[in-house]
């Protein structure tokens, strides 16, 4: 209630005006963001496959990452999709 000093959130009023702070960064609810991981929210006519060549990682590793027994994912659901390593990177500390 910080942006709306002396408003008490028990006698909220239709039609009163309350100001919202800016919205923060956070990792999307009930998805931990963790290393090696991004999030990808299920769109659509989204296939296991086909989002797992847009990542290039394999159905197998979404499966195992989100313990799913299928390929059924459902529209509105939020996968850890684990980063596909580098290919073709020079090694760290490489020709200089």
């Amino acid at each position: 209630m910080d942006a709306n000093p002396g408003v008490d959130p028990r006698r909220l009023q239709v039609d009163k005006e309350l100001r919202l702070p800016a919205a923060k960064k956070t990792t999307p609810a009930g998805a931990a963001a963790e290393e090696g991981y991004t999030i990808y929210t299920v769109k659509k006519g989204d296939t296991l496959s086909a989002i797992a060549r847009k990542f290039g990682v394999t159905p197998p590793e979404i499966r195992k990452a989100n313990n799913l027994k299928s390929d059924t994912i459902m529209v509105d659901r939020k996968l850890k999709i684990p980063v596909a390593p580098k290919t073709g990177a020079a090694p760290a500390g490489g020709q200089g």
